[in-house]
């Protein structure tokens, strides 16, 4: 049995609905709203002290609470989404200062891929960056 993609409609208002969550800081918002609870976080590159993959809304709202305590943003530029069937992408550039890094300044860029099941949930999201951040 074939499960039906999601349409192209749901994909476009999941991905525009967490591009403006995400241009207001609301991160948290996002996901208790748009993620599955069975979701599953997959960093390209495992950061001190965090998982390379994060499965359940739950322990992603987790982890992304721990960066939040760990990382002052001070702002954030999210691209449009580039949608297509059952997936969006967006790039989104963040100028923080990091206690990881020693209270350092930092300008991380990372592009997002997010999967969306036919209830338009996102599923799955994958993180992509460069490997020296």
């Amino acid at each position: 049995m074939t499960t039906a993609a999601p349409s192209l409609t749901s994909v476009e208002t999941v991905a525009n609905r967490l591009v403006n969550y995400c241009r207001e800081l609301a991160f948290e918002t996002a996901m208790k709203e748009l993620y599955a609870y069975d979701a599953v976080s997959i960093e390209s590159v495992a950061m001190p002290g965090y998982e390379l993959e994060t499965v359940g809304r739950d322990n992603i709202l987790a982890s992304s609470r721990k960066w939040g305590s760990e990382n002052t943003v001070h702002s954030i530029t999210v691209s449009e989404p580039l949608i297509s069937e059952g997936v969006f992408a967006v790039q989104m550039s963040l100028d923080v200062t990091s206690q990881t890094f020693g209270g350092q300044r930092l300008n991380l860029s990372e592009i997002a891929v997010y999967q969306v099941n036919p209830e338009g949930q996102i599923t799955q999201v994958n993180f992509y960056y460069p490997t020296g951040c």
